[in-house]
C-alpha cells in the first residue's frame, strides 16, 4: 500500500523535541514523545507518550517500553 502522511510519525525524547525540533514544521505527522515520568511534561502536541522503559508484558522476558496513545 502507499504511505500517506497520516502513516508517518516523528519520535524523540521530550528534551530533543524541546531543544532541536520545531513540531509546527511536521504538519499532520503524528508525534510520539518519550518522557519517562508519571505525567508527561512535554508541553507540545503529541499523539503517543512513551512513559517507561521498565514495563512488563506477559510472555515477554525482560523490560519493555510502554506507551499511552490518543490515536
Amino acid at each position: 500500500s502507499d504511505v500517506c502522511s497520516s502513516d508517518l510519525m516523528v519520535y524523540a525524547s521530550k528534551s530533543w523535541f524541546a531543544s532541536h525540533l520545531d513540531v509546527s514544521q511536521f504538519g499532520s505527522y503524528r508525534i510520539w514523545v518519550a518522557h519517562y515520568a508519571e505525567k508527561c511534561g512535554y508541553g507540545g502536541r503529541y499523539d503517543i507518550w512513551q512513559n517507561t522503559s521498565k514495563g512488563s508484558v506477559d510472555g515477554v522476558p525482560g523490560n519493555v517500553d510502554m506507551n499511552i496513545s490518543s490515536i
